[in-house]
């Protein structure tokens, strides 16, 4: 604020945001998702300039989708669980596990859960309870496993879940730990590798989920022109990469990773069109619980064993989790109580 004056360097990096109180989903979710409105529409980079410029503004995680609630739309009553004194009861987590979600959550051909969240889930036990087979899988469907997770019935749902606004009116989630969005399935060795080489090209679409329209303005931002075969299934759409009618397939990254994963010689490219969080699935409301899952992540990522798990599922870079500065408030073991 002192004329001919200035701040220069930046040589560690400690987070600021706005406090509120714990256990009161609907007002933490009034707070983000109306932030989330002022980032969109320009307000949030007009108030920074005003007092920071000429510095830009953080990057701010955007969660895909309109919503945003408003005042009059308050519970008159929150019921919040309590997931870690459940958890400590019992002595072993309950998950819900979305099938066919290869990699993130699937079942293998003896029935057992495995893909990536299940193996994040596990190590996140282990460090929990001691033990990474304290775990019980149930396998459901999304909208079932969100009210497994408000009735108590399940501390956590997985199953490559987007982080939406319209998710998070729903439930809450734990630190991003996967980036999808729009992507490309091709063969393995092929020459394209951008969108610049889909140049000329007929590529394959789903009808309706909007991947047409995202790559079609992607190709209008390269500067290339390509040819759009919309399919009505994936199935389809991938029968005519498979066929050789099509050398790319555009689509979510995280429904073409199932199939590439099933079929060898696929695979989906590193880049991505769109920008969409994926997440683990928390009870709404549950401030401690998501502290506790949170700050493990956190722990995982600084001691190496988030990336090196990521690594064993996917070949692009991890995600850059969010580090708040300081020693975690709480242990991250947790007592069982369970009476013998």
């Amino acid at each position: 604020m002192l004329p001919d004056t200035a701040v220069v360097g930046q040589y560690t990096l400690a987070l600021v945001a706005l406090a509120f109180s714990q256990n009161d989903p609907f007002f933490a979710d009034l707070v983000n998702l109306t932030f989330q409105a002022m980032v969109a529409d320009g307000t949030y980079a007009d108030l920074y300039g005003r007092w920071f410029a000429p510095e830009s503004p953080p990057a701010v995680e955007r969660w895909p989708g309109e919503e945003t609630p408003s005042l009059a739309d308050a519970p008159i009553v929150a019921s919040v669980p309590d997931t870690i004194a459940a958890v400590q009861s019992r002595g072993r987590l309950i998950v819900a596990l979305v099938p066919d979600r290869a990699p993130f959550a699937y079942v293998d051909a003896t029935s057992a859960p495995v893909g990536y969240e299940v193996n994040l889930v596990q190590q996140m036990v282990r460090r929990w309870l001691g033990d990474g087979t304290a775990v019980e899988f149930t396998t459901t469907t999304v909208e079932t496993g969100k009210e497994m997770l408000r009735a108590g019935q399940a501390d956590l749902l997985v199953g490559g879940l987007p982080h939406t606004r319209a998710a998070e009116l729903e439930m809450d989630f734990s630190l991003t730990t996967y980036v999808a969005g729009e992507g490309l399935l091709v063969w393995a060795g092929t020459p394209v590798t951008d969108v610049m080489s889909l140049n000329g090209q007929p590529v394959a679409v789903v009808e309706g989920g909007g991947s047409q329209e995202v790559l079609l303005a992607a190709a209008r931002d390269a500067g290339v022109w390509l040819t759009v075969l919309p399919r009505p299934t994936l199935e389809s759409a991938i029968a005519l990469l498979e066929e050789g009618y099509a050398v790319a397939v555009a689509g979510e990254r995280a429904n073409l990773l199932g199939p590439a994963y099933a079929t060898p010689g696929l695979g989906v490219l590193p880049l991505r069109l769109t920008q969409v969080p994926l997440a683990l699935g928390l009870p709404p409301g549950d401030s401690a619980f998501r502290d506790l899952v949170n700050l493990t992540l956190q722990a995982m990522k600084a001691e190496g064993e988030f990336d090196t798990l990521y690594a064993t599922w996917f070949d692009d870079a991890p995600p850059a989790l969010e580090v708040w500065p300081g020693a975690p408030y709480r242990a991250l073991r947790l007592e069982v109580t369970v009476a013998p």
